[in-house]
């Protein structure tokens, strides 16, 4: 008598294969979410350094004080006077809501900083592990 079905053991390999696929496919998807992460970072510091630009072009050097994306870099963006800095009002960024400052996507704030040699400014993002000088830093300059 011939009996129709699977036996355990075919079940149990296929259940083992699929496992397999499904774990390969999550560690493809968290690649993709690092990425799409440092891409926003790279964008988010584009974005500063466009409007840091315009400051400059505007009143000749950075607002004095800032130096990372905390709520007076908001404010200072924005066209709100803080104390000498943006005495004309202009604005530089849209913040589509009210924030405490603008963050990385791990949650940090940005680090702006005067670049002398290049009259420019230099912006970074600590990165994922958010410390400072390590390879996963995001940052508009080469070394």
């Amino acid at each position: 008598m011939k009996r129709s079905g699977f036996t355990l053991l075919e079940l149990l390999l296929v259940i083992g294969i699929l496992m397999l696929l499904m774990g390969l496919i999550f560690v493809g998807l968290n690649v993709v979410r690092v990425r799409g992460r440092e891409l926003q970072a790279r964008r988010d510091i584009d974005q500063i350094k466009t409007a840091l630009h315009a400051y400059l072009s505007d009143y000749g050097e950075l607002p004095d004080g800032i130096e990372e994306t905390g709520t007076d870099f908001v404010k200072v963006m924005r066209g709100e006077k803080v104390g000498e800095a943006n005495p004309r009002k202009f604005t530089y960024m849209d913040f589509h809501e009210k924030k405490k400052g603008m963050m990385d996507p791990w949650k940090n704030f940005y680090g702006i900083a005067p670049d002398d040699v290049n009259q420019s400014v230099r912006i970074w993002s600590n990165g994922q592990d958010g410390t400072p000088g390590t390879a996963d830093d995001i940052k508009n300059w080469r070394e």
